[in-house]
């Protein structure tokens, strides 16, 4: 049987870093940013995503260095 070229060797699963903290934080921040436009704290709804995704970016990073501690 051929192992499927997809699958991840060792116990974490790869030896890079998976940025999935990071892009959870992304798309997370933005919808809470588009939240915040609706119900009246920004004039602009996609300000408020993209101020939302630069905050949800930067929670991202700050969970996976609190991770890897």
């Amino acid at each position: 049987m051929v192992p499927d070229a997809g699958a991840r060797s060792g116990p974490s699963g790869s030896r890079r870093p998976r940025p999935f903290y990071i892009v959870r934080g992304i798309l997370i921040g933005g919808s809470l940013g588009v939240f915040a436009a609706l119900l009246g704290f920004s004039d602009s709804i996609p300000r408020a995503f993209g101020v939302g995704m630069i905050g949800g970016f930067l929670a991202g990073i700050t969970l996976e260095r609190r991770r890897r501690k």
